[in-house]
């Protein structure tokens, strides 16, 4: 839903606006871009969010978009980017696992039906598309 709450192309839910971004970029340069806006990086806190969020990426037909978790400086403890420890998380079966030692972000992952909406993790240096949250405005 668009909303007067929210700057101009943002969709609201909730006491949030978000904005998906179509560029493809690593997941730190998809942080500072949101946070250029704002905003940062998508932080899912709930199954209504997620789906929100996912149907956000599906729409603009993406494969894949970054979350705002990662375990850069904590392997295998993914946090929030604000240090914080995650309320809600959907991984896939077997996610996160790091698989070469090399993937500490995560991602929406779309491709299977089975799994779409579901989460893994990535390359931090992957270039993907991602979405970016921030609290409404008043």
């Amino acid at each position: 839903m668009i909303s007067d709450k929210c700057p101009r192309s943002w969709k609201l839910l909730g006491e949030s606006c978000y904005k998906y971004i179509s560029i493809a970029a690593t997941w730190q340069n998809a942080q500072v871009e949101c946070e250029t806006m704002g905003a940062g990086l998508v932080e899912i806190d709930s199954e209504e969010e997620n789906s929100f969020a996912f149907t956000m990426v599906a729409a603009a037909g993406a494969q894949q978009a970054w979350l705002g978790l990662s375990d850069v400086g904590t392997e295998r403890l993914f946090l929030l980017p604000s240090g914080q420890h995650p309320t809600f998380t959907k991984w896939k079966t077997g996610e996160p696992n790091d698989s070469g030692g090399k993937e500490d972000c995560a991602m929406f992952s779309l491709g299977n039906p089975k799994i779409a909406g579901r989460w893994n993790d990535a390359s931090c240096d992957s270039h993907l598309p991602f979405v970016c949250e921030q609290h409404v405005l008043f």
